[in-house]
Order: C-alpha cells, then sequence, then structure tokens
C-alpha cells in the first residue's frame, strides 16, 4: 500500500508500533452517511393502544430502552395528549406509536389528524397492525406514517424501527417529519436496512486463503462489501501450518 511500518520497544516499559499508508485524499462533496441514533435513553412516546395487554407490553419494551412513555386508550385521547404536551414545558412527544384497529377512530384517521395540525405534524408515527391488508401500507405511507409493522412485533425489531425512524442524533429537528409518499419502513426492508449499517466497504488483508474466506462470508452476511487483498507473488505465508502431530 505504498508505507512503512516499524515498532520502538523498551524491556519493561512497552511497545510502540507505528505506519504510514498512502490514501487518496477525499472530494470536498463527498460526506459520510449519519450514523442512526443508537441510544432512546430519555425520549418520551406516547403509545395509543385500546387493548390494555398490548398497551403493557409497549410500556415494558420501551422503558426497557431508557424512553419515558405515556398511554393512551383511543384517538381522542391521544390527541388531547398530543396537544397538550406540545404547549407544555417539555415540549411535543419524540413519537407515537399507534394501534391501526381501534374502535371510533382507527390508527390510519388518528395519524391523519396529526399530520394535519401543524403543531404536530412533526412528531414520528409507527404504525403496528394485527390485520395488515393488501393496500394499507400505501395508505400509511400517503399520510405520513414513517413506519407500518405487522404483529407480533419482536422487542429487537422494534427497537431497530424506532432506532432508524428517529434518525441521527444530530439529525435536523425535522427531517423525523415523514412527508407523505416518504419510503416506508416495513418488516421486510428493516431486517436489510438494520444490517448495513454503514454500507462501508471492507478490505481483508490476511495471507491465509482460508482465513480470507471466512472473513468476507462474515462481513458479507453483515452487509459489508468486503474485497480480499490480491496474493503477493514470491513472499510465502509465514503462518505456521498448524501444531505438531503428536506420536505415540
Amino acid at each position: 500500500m505504498g508505507g512503512e511500518i516499524w515498532v520502538t520497544s523498551e524491556p519493561g516499559v512497552g511497545s510502540t508500533f507505528s505506519f504510514t499508508v498512502c490514501l487518496k485524499k477525499q472530494p470536498k462533496d463527498d460526506r459520510v452517511m449519519s450514523s442512526p441514533r443508537s441510544d432512546l435513553r430519555g425520549l418520551r412516546v406516547l403509545i395509543v393502544d385500546d387493548n390494555e395487554t398490548n398497551r403493557t407490553i409497549l410500556h415494558k419494551q420501551v422503558s426497557s430502552w431508557g424512553m419515558r412513555d405515556s398511554e393512551a386508550e383511543n384517538a381522542p385521547q391521544a390527541l388531547r395528549m398530543l396537544k397538550a404536551a406540545s404547549m407544555g414545558p417539555d415540549g411535543p412527544y419524540d413519537l407515537a406509536i399507534l394501534d391501526m384497529m381501534m374502535p371510533e377512530m382507527d390508527g390510519l384517521e388518528l395519524a391523519r389528524e396529526i399530520k394535519a395540525d401543524p403543531a404536530l405534524s412533526a412528531t414520528p408515527l409507527v404504525m403496528l397492525t394485527s390485520m395488515g391488508q393488501r393496500g394499507d401500507g400505501r395508505k400509511a405511507s400517503e399520510v405520513g406514517i414513517s413506519a407500518y409493522l405487522t404483529k407480533p412485533v419482536r422487542q429487537s425489531e422494534l427497537y431497530n424501527c424506532l432506532v432508524m425512524v428517529l434518525g441521527s442524533p444530530i439529525a435536523d429537528e425535522t427531517s423525523a417529519d415523514a412527508a407523505p409518499g416518504a419510503p416506508l419502513i416495513t418488516r421486510h426492508n428493516l431486517r436489510e436496512v438494520a444490517v448495513r449499517p454503514s454500507g462501508a466497504r471492507v478490505l481483508v488483508v490476511e495471507d491465509n486463503p482460508v482465513n480470507q474466506k471466512v472473513a468476507v462470508r462474515m462481513l458479507e452476511k453483515l452487509g459489508y462489501q468486503a474485497r480480499r487483498s490480491p496474493p503477493t507473488a514470491g513472499r510465502p505465508s509465514t503462518r505456521s501450518p498448524g501444531p505438531p502431530t503428536r506420536r505415540y
């Protein structure tokens, strides 16, 4: 790679390894992809579900991540709580999790009411449904819902969903507001996106071909683009073939 490597060592003190490597200067307009939020502690979430058991389950899940949650058992109560929070000292909720099937006003109708109110429209919405029907995902995206998941939802799946919806902690505050027609997070694409945390390319430098293949396959499963370094001609491997065979 056009560089050098060296070491300075002193017995009883330690060793310092140093190296140089030649890298191309990156264009100024290249931007590093922002990392998704990994810490949900302290964020306020409103759980809206007419089923008490479902609310309890969600409460235990979000509270285990350090989130502060409130509960509403129907859409009208949820609207009152959202409006009260927007005018309160702590400001609006950071997120609302809505159940799809609710009496009087279902989750889609509630989402429309939220997005139609300028004081509430910036609140990211996650929709959970136990009876997903064809076209519901498209309707959810058109309303401005950020994620649409079918129950039962695993705790890790919900966590990844909230991390993606809330985005980067240094992102602009308005970026969490899903515009109508924006890409919808679903169970089908959640796993694919979640296993690609950075989309980075990784160069695997290893003189053992077997170790190369193992490392590349592991990285590919994690969603990275892995490439093996070509073998260097005239330089045999210095790796030991293994422990000697013991004879009896």
